[in-house]
């Protein structure tokens, strides 16, 4: 196949492009010449040609891309059947595993901070009311009630983690389902193209479709 589309390459594709860059612009000057019936014909003649000479060249790579195409899919077929076992590994059994210690280990990580900030609280608590009962012994009631008024305040408490391992990085993705398409607003409903360029199709210059154009244009075919 390689020795096949390197003497299609030295021998052919020169002459192939600059046959096809040459005939641009004659075609430009028989498309401004169009004005009659010849002339009609005459541009009509030079579509059909190169028409002609794109069927021959797809023709001329036909086998070189066929053989080509099935190499590529043997090898990316080979290439497939390697990777997999270490595909499943990272994405079935490893990144599971780990993305599920680690958010573990946070919901552990926080509900310490948070029982460790309900006893840092709890002991400020009690520390106040010492207070306050011993300000009040001694006759010092107002000060004992603005000790009790004022918000109680303790330093955050921050647990240490588990650091991600060399190489490995952890993030959150959002993710969501839908469980009643009749609540979804609006603007997050997609247009189905597909359905009205199959309605347009159909009914032509009938089609009726609120917010929609429908126009028609002149497509010119040609068969060789």
């Amino acid at each position: 196949m390689t020795s096949e589309l390197a003497m299609i390459e030295s021998t052919e594709v020169e002459v192939m492009r600059n046959d096809g860059t040459s005939l641009i612009e004659s075609a430009k000057a028989v498309a401004r010449a169009i004005v009659d019936g010849p002339t009609l014909q005459r541009a009509a003649d030079m579509m059909l040609e190169a028409k002609r000479r794109v069927k021959a060249i797809k023709d001329r790579f036909k086998d070189s891309k066929s053989a080509a195409k099935k190499a590529h899919t043997e090898i990316c077929e080979l290439e497939s059947s390697l990777i997999e076992p270490y595909e499943r590994l990272e994405v079935e059994i490893i990144k599971p595993a780990m993305a599920a210690f680690d958010m573990a280990q946070e919901q552990k990580r926080r509900a310490e901070e948070e029982r460790m900030m309900a006893e840092a609280k709890k002991k400020a608590e009690d520390e106040r009311l010492a207070a306050a009962a011993e300000l009040e012994r001694v006759g010092e009631k107002d000060s004992a009630q603005m000790l009790m008024d004022a918000p109680v305040e303790v330093a955050p408490v921050v647990q240490p983690r588990i650091d991600a391992p060399a190489g490995i990085s952890y993030r959150d993705v959002w993710k969501y389902r839908i469980i009643n398409p009749t609540l979804v607003p609006d603007e997050f409903w997609v247009i189905d193209e597909k359905r009205i360029a199959d309605r347009v199709r159909s009914m032509k210059g009938e089609a009726q479709i609120a917010g929609v154009e429908v126009w028609k244009e002149r497509a010119v075919a040609g068969r060789v």
